[in-house]
């Protein structure tokens, strides 16, 4: 080789260390950062960097009410360190989606606590401790009290700080956009925004999942849109509209401008009608306990993956540990549709001359998947 082409290279070599050391110094940009308190803060996401996070610091740690997405982490460590030089010792996730929990792993790698509602356990998501109905904890003398829900998951965790009179309501709530209640539906939902009026008062700080720091006002307009906008669906529903004309009505647009104070976007606005329909307004049959109780049973597919179906407060739920979790809705004795879903998927028991259930058949979007039932097994 010769001397051009060794200093090229050299030359060549040189530049790009030069400007990888000079990437590498450049420090992780941060984000706003709300003071609330001597000890409570409020870091605000922008809308690629995941959930608003929580900042409640002890003279000896940090509690972090959710994380943000993954790839927001180094923009999150950096913030951090405005605030406080104590190491992370716990994390409260309000659910477990990815833009809420993406540097969990790295915190519970330092030895912190991750906190979630124990409808946890049928995602893959990763936690040290689980709660189930309510949960109070002190941290650095201030009280920390978690409450579950199914609403806009099956883990949903609404966060009081008393003290600091601040309600963090992960995305049961988000500023600027409409309710994604799908995995616990008009119910659920409710449920969030009773407890949330109960704890609020006028000056209470409303800590949305996404979107700017809200109060009581901004939570009961949201909720008396979604009972007006799911009223105005239905009844262009019962008109035998399709969902694709329903999106295009002027008041259903007049509704998504609402929620969501931003540019139009017809695929979104589509999409909220299509999952109201499949949330709360499939044409479902009465069943009664017992027809319900018979489906019970953990159900084996020929792959090898088992599929729970259990009864809870009168519903029925499809569920597996560290994979899925779904309401079950009839709209027949032997056919169930999957609350939320829109692409027609369905669970089909199986009954034998006997009466009794021999198994079901998923049906899917492209394929079906047959489960047989198995024997002198239940889910309780």
């Amino acid at each position: 080789m010769g001397n051009k082409m060794k200093n090229l290279l050299a030359g060549l070599l040189g530049a790009l260390m030069f400007a990888y050391a000079s990437v590498k110094a450049v420090p992780a940009a941060t984000l706003p950062v709300h003071k609330i308190s001597d000890h409570f803060y409020v870091i605000e996401a922008r809308e690629d960097d995941g959930s608003n996070v929580g900042v409640l610091v002890s003279g000896t740690g940090v509690l972090l009410i959710d994380t943000m997405l993954p790839d927001a982490k180094d923009m999150l460590l950096a913030t951090l360190a405005t605030i406080t030089d104590k190491p992370v010792t716990h994390v409260i996730s309000t659910h477990g989606d990815g833009d809420h929990t993406g540097a969990n792993t790295h915190f519970q790698n330092l030895g912190a606590e991750i906190i979630l509602q124990a409808n946890v356990a049928y995602s893959n998501v990763l936690y040290t401790r689980t709660y189930e109905d309510t949960l109070t904890l002190t941290f650095g003398g201030q009280t920390v009290m978690l409450y579950g829900f199914k609403s806009h998951s099956f883990e949903d965790t609404l966060i009081h700080l008393p003290q600091d009179n601040v309600i963090f309501t992960g995305d049961a709530y988000n500023e600027g956009w409409h309710p994604s209640f799908y995995s616990g539906g008009y119910e659920g939902q409710s449920a969030v925004y009773d407890k949330t009026e109960a704890l609020a008062d006028p000056k209470t700080l409303i800590v949305p999942g996404h979107g700017k720091l809200s109060r009581i006002e901004d939570v009961i307009h949201q909720r008396t849109l979604l009972d007006d906008w799911i009223n105005h669906i239905k009844a262009l529903k019962d008109a035998g509209q399709s969902y694709e004309a329903m999106a295009e009505d002027p008041q259903t647009i007049a509704f998504w401008n609402d929620f969501t104070r931003s540019a139009d976007n017809p695929r979104g606005r589509e999409m909220f009608v299509r999952r109201t329909l499949a949330t709360e307004l499939m044409d479902m049959v009465s069943l009664s306990h017992d027809q319900l109780s018979a489906l019970e049973g953990r159900y084996l597919y020929t792959d090898g993956v088992r599929v729970e179906i259990a009864l809870e407060d009168g519903k029925l739920f499809a569920r597996n540990k560290g994979d899925f979790f779904s309401e079950l809705q009839p709209l027949s004795p032997s056919i169930f549709h999957l609350r939320g879903w829109v692409g027609g998927q369905r669970f089909i028991f199986d009954t034998g001359k006997d009466g009794k259930t021999m198994g079901l058949t998923f049906v899917g979007t492209s394929n079906n998947y047959k489960a047989r039932r198995l024997k002198n097994d239940s889910p309780h």
